[in-house]
C-alpha cells in the first residue's frame, strides 16, 4: 500500500463561507509511468461511493526510473471522510488506497482597517503566517457577562506545555458573547498546526466554548 498525497486547495477571502464542496487534488505515485490507472473516491460518512473506478480525470507526471504520480481533481464535502482507492492495469495489478477528511474551511487573515483579523470558530482551522500580529475573533451567539474569555494553543492537547500560553482575551460585547484575541510576534513565531481552544471562566465555573485548529505557516519575508 502507498501513501496517497493529499494537496488541500486553500479557499481565501471572505471568513466563514466554506462551500459544502469543494476541489481536493488527491494523488498517488510510484505506479508505472503510462499505466491506465483508475480511481475510486467512496464517502465513509454517506456509506456511498461518490466516483465508481474510472480513468476520466486521472493524470500522470513521470518521475523517472519507469515510475509516475497520478493526479485527480475530486468533488469532495467538508468534514467528510473517504476512502481513496487507486489501482492500474500492469500484471500483477498494483493497487493502493488511503483515506481523506478535506478541512470544514481554511480561513486565512484578511485587512480589516489596520488589523489582520480571522475568525476562530468550532472545530474549524485559522491559517496565519509566521510573525504576523492577527486579532483572531469569535462569536458565541449568546450573553455571557461576567465571564472572562481564554485563549490558548498546543502543540496537541494532552501536551502539558503550551506553543502559546493562556492569555485572556478581550470582549467586544459580552452580551452577545462577541470578542477577540490579539496575537503577538513571538506568540505566532513557531511554524506547525496547533490545537487551539477559547475558554471561558467565572470563578470556578469553566466553559470550553470553542476548539478550532491554528496553523501557522511559514512566511516568506522575515
Amino acid at each position: 500500500m502507498r501513501k496517497i498525497i493529499i494537496t488541500l486547495m486553500l479557499l481565501m477571502g471572505v471568513m466563514n463561507a466554506a462551500p459544502a464542496n469543494a476541489t481536493t487534488t488527491v494523488s498517488v505515485c510510484n505506479m508505472p509511468s503510462a499505466a491506465a490507472v483508475e480511481i475510486r473516491v467512496y464517502d465513509n460518512t454517506d456509506s456511498a461511493e461518490d466516483v465508481a473506478w474510472t480513468a476520466t480525470g486521472v493524470t500522470e507526471r513521470a518521475v523517472g526510473l519507469s515510475k509516475s504520480c497520478y493526479h485527480y481533481d475530486a468533488t469532495l464535502t467538508a468534514a467528510h471522510t473517504y476512502q481513496i482507492d487507486w489501482r492500474d492495469a500492469a500484471t500483477p495489478t498494483k493497487v493502493a488506497s488511503d483515506t481523506v477528511t478535506p478541512d470544514a474551511a481554511i480561513v486565512l487573515p484578511v485587512m480589516q482597517g489596520q488589523i489582520y483579523t480571522a475568525v476562530a470558530s468550532q472545530a474549524r482551522e485559522v491559517v496565519i503566517i509566521r510573525g504576523d500580529t492577527p486579532r483572531i475573533t469569535f462569536d458565541l451567539g449568546a450573553a455571557y457577562s461576567g465571564w472572562t474569555p481564554k485563549f490558548g494553543a498546543k502543540a496537541s492537547p494532552s501536551d502539558t506545555a503550551y506553543v502559546i500560553a493562556v492569555k485572556d482575551a478581550t470582549w467586544t460585547d459580552a452580551t452577545a458573547g462577541e470578542g477577540y484575541v490579539d496575537l503577538t510576534a513571538a506568540e505566532t513565531a513557531t511554524v506547525g498546526k496547533l490545537s487551539a481552544e477559547i475558554e471561558l471562566q467565572n470563578g470556578t465555573q469553566r466553559l470550553t466554548a470553542i476548539k478550532f485548529k491554528l496553523t501557522i505557516r511559514e512566511d516568506v519575508i522575515r
